[in-house]
């Protein structure tokens, strides 16, 4: 089953709160943390490889904290992704980015009938994941219908 890991899905959480327009500068990492329910503890060490990738900063002093270091419409779902997870592939045979040769594990790539269709579903996920930004992430999930509460009845 295809699932994010969790330091992605908090990174992913942490992301989408840094959005957030009313944030009036930087946000500590416990304030970020307790917004997004998450341990202060990993989502520091979280922020750090964020900051590292060029996405988010870390800004000293008494109002210091993070903020995002690039405009949230140019932060893509599949930037954090592989930020935080590196190359990723659906299955062996599909080559890393960078691989000149295909340098698969999978012993039954020759005569494999689904290769060519899984590396074009590979493709279109990753596709999907590069056109989600994160402005948009923060935007549909400012509109969404709280847990718990049918969508007819709103």
């Amino acid at each position: 089953m295809l699932k994010f890991s969790r330091k992605l899905d908090y990174a992913i959480v942490a992301m989408a709160q840094l959005c957030d327009p009313s944030l009036d500068g930087p946000i500590s990492a416990r304030t970020l943390a307790d917004r997004c329910r998450v341990p202060a503890s990993i989502l520091a060490n979280i922020l750090k490889e964020l900051s590292k990738g060029g996405i988010v900063r870390s800004v000293r002093g008494v109002n210091g904290g993070y903020e995002l270091a690039v405009p949230p419409r140019q932060i893509s779902v599949g930037t954090v992704v592989r930020l935080l997870e590196g190359p990723t592939r659906l299955v062996e045979c599909v080559p890393l980015p960078g691989d000149e040769q295909d340098h698969s594990v999978c012993d039954l790539q020759a005569e494999c009938a689904v290769k060519t269709p899984l590396r074009k579903l590979h493709g279109r996920i990753q596709q999907l994941l590069d056109e989600v930004a994160f402005d948009q992430l923060h935007r549909d999930s400012a509109s969404a219908v709280p847990l718990g509460v049918a969508e007819d009845s709103c």
